[in-house]
């Protein structure tokens, strides 16, 4: 008998796809979701990468502001630089939006009954993600805990915030660090493709890279690995271009990679900052990046004149 080969398959029985089908994620940065034809994909791996510093991980957390608004979404969050207070801190800020509002010191702040609402609404839909010490392989643990938060949490979205910290966390420092990083990035874009689910990674950019020159793909932190297993990959970028003088909180988003759509941006898509309520939008969002998020509803939320006992009352 014959041996068959599995190694090859007949490309005409691959699955047919609409590109245009994919779900997403939005941003809420309207020029950017519009390049991306509706924002961060699922099905694949997405890498964010910037420098220490930068106000990536509120960019993150803005994506999950946005994830929010699908109830079906549920998010496994691992963060290796903030703890959970402070994650729940600024993605409660920028919920909150217009209605945050300011103490006589003139600092923001997110009324009480503001923030109830906010944790009431949300609750059981974003889960932090911390290993313990005492785990033997800390690497199949954690596949082993990712299926987990897939099968029982219902979790559609993943975040690993940072490609360093969660390689760091696994493995043991005589383990080569690009061979660490290699085997967590292949496998989180393996995983991301198997469950169809939205996977994004935020990696730092290497210490000697620039924003300005057009190999930005060469720029982040790790091995070829990393970069080949994405399939969309973002800079955000706090430097100046020499063409153009960014005010101290705007920032420009560079696509590089887009393997989806090909549609890429080495200029930079120009977005700014609001210290209040720690939004980021575009140019074109200007009117309307306040805008309420659906967990308001007119009877939820206190009126100008309450928002303004309250900040009396600070």
């Amino acid at each position: 008998m014959e041996e068959i080969n599995t190694s090859f398959s007949d490309l005409m029985d691959a699955k047919t796809i609409n590109l245009y089908d994919i779900k997403k994620v939005k941003v809420g940065i309207k020029e950017l979701d519009n390049t991306l034809n509706g924002g961060i994909p699922f099905g694949c791996m997405t890498i964010i990468g910037a420098h220490e510093g930068s106000g990536k991980s509120t960019l993150v957390s803005q994506i999950l502001c946005h994830a929010m608004e699908d109830k079906e979404n549920r998010v496994m969050l691992y963060s290796g630089e903030m703890s959970d207070s402070l994650l729940l801190n600024t993605l409660t800020y920028q919920v909150a939006g217009q209605h945050t509002t300011s103490d006589h010191f003139g600092r923001a702040f997110v009324p009480s009954r503001v923030s109830a609402l906010i944790k009431e609404r949300l609750r059981g839909r974003i889960f932090p993600y911390r290993m313990g010490s005492n785990v033997g392989d800390k690497f199949a643990r954690f596949k082993s805990d990712m299926q987990y938060a897939k099968e029982k949490l219902g979790c559609n979205i993943f975040v690993i915030d940072n490609l360093m910290s969660i390689a760091d966390d696994l493995f043991p420092a005589s383990i080569n660090e690009l061979d660490r990083q290699s085997k967590i990035s292949v496998y989180l874009a393996e995983f991301a493709a198997e469950e169809n689910v939205c996977l994004i990674l935020v990696a730092h950019t290497r210490k000697e890279g620039s924003f300005e020159v057009n190999n930005l793909y060469d720029t982040i932190s790790g091995s070829s690995k990393t970069k080949n297993s994405a399939s969309l990959i973002l800079f955000y970028s706090d430097l100046k271009k020499e063409d153009k003088e960014l005010a101290p909180n705007d920032r420009l988003i560079k696509i590089t990679k887009n393997r989806l759509y090909s549609r890429l941006n080495f200029t930079g898509i120009q977005v700014h900052y609001d210290e209040n309520c720690k939004r980021i939008y575009g140019d074109m969002d200007k009117a309307t990046y306040l805008k309420d998020f659906s967990c308001f509803s007119n009877d939820d939320v206190p009126t100008d004149a309450q928002l303004a006992e309250l900040a009396s009352m600070i």
